[in-house]
């Protein structure tokens, strides 16, 4: 298996990898602090995702990116119905390079600005996972319903602060959480 994304998968891909070994499984782990697939100038996924499959050969790939994604794609610029629509293609393709991939939706950020475009980036993420059927895992409705941002929230009878102070990356115990889902998105798709 493997985990990889932005930095979103970054803080997350130890406490995923953890578990899914617990669970039986070979992990790599390969989170990229700073990139977005509208980055290609730092990173471009679609060639790192076939470096990626071509390395480690993973059976199920759990993707969490998009955190950084607000730059242009061909000349659109965030995020617009064109700029939507190249998202989507880059998304499907590497989801076609991925095979089997479960893609982890952005929750809301406390920035109202970001907060905006992470929406949008969700949209596209919907899409591309929809027409290439692939597994969603909406974290949003989990950590911030009705699109509201909140740092702490109630987990099995508990008050627990859920994410960090940036008000962007889930914290270690909305890590807990989202490794929680992961797992039963997991085993919803053998």
């Amino acid at each position: 298996m493997l985990a990889t994304g932005d930095s979103m998968m970054y803080v997350m891909q130890q406490p995923l990898a953890r578990a899914l070994r617990a669970a039986g499984h070979e992990v790599t782990v390969d989170g990229r602090f700073g990139t977005g697939l509208t980055k290609p100038h730092i990173l471009d996924w679609y060639e790192h995702a076939q470096d990626q499959v071509a390395q480690f050969h993973p059976t199920v790939t759990f993707m969490f990116i998009g955190a950084n994604d607000l730059f242009p794609i061909a000349g659109a610029k965030c995020c617009g119905p064109a700029w939507v629509r190249g998202y989507v293609r880059r998304a499907r393709r590497l989801i076609r390079v991925y095979g089997r991939t479960i893609w982890l939706t952005l929750p809301a950020a406390k920035d109202p600005g970001l907060s905006r475009a992470f929406r949008i980036v969700n949209r596209a993420i919907r899409r591309a996972v929809s027409a290439e059927g692939a597994q969603l895992l909406d974290l949003a409705p989990v950590f911030t319903p009705g699109w509201r941002y909140r740092r702490t929230m109630r987990w099995k009878g508990e008050r627990v602060v859920v994410r960090q102070l940036d008000g962007v990356h889930l914290g270690h115990e909305g890590l807990d959480i989202a490794t929680e889902l992961a797992l039963a998105a997991l085993d919803t798709t053998r």
